[in-house]
């Protein structure tokens, strides 16, 4: 019997753990550190089907930074919006 396939949203849920997963190895032991055998260990998956769902290690990278800068984006957004003037916003934000 044929395996069933995924649903979008039953992928995106292993997407985001991959991520999870890669950036936690990323921020722990650098970039040399980190390899799809790596993450597919963590993961308790092959190498070879963390490929089903990002291409290769850049593609993860760059799904890594839009994460970080989205990370960094809120952050900001929260201190922008809790001053009131431009000077606490300046301050805020560095």
């Amino acid at each position: 019997m044929p395996k069933m396939t995924r649903s979008t949203a039953e992928v995106d849920a292993v997407r985001e753990q991959i991520l999870n997963c890669a950036f936690d190895i990323l921020a722990k032991h650098g970039y040399e550190s980190l390899s799809m055998s790596k993450i597919g260990h963590k993961m308790k998956m092959t190498a070879a089907n963390l490929y089903n769902y990002y291409g290769n290690k850049d593609e993860l990278l760059i799904a890594i930074h839009k994460k970080a800068y989205g990370m960094l984006y809120d952050k900001m957004k929260t201190a922008v919006d809790a001053a009131d003037t431009p000077e606490e916003r300046y301050q805020q934000m560095t």
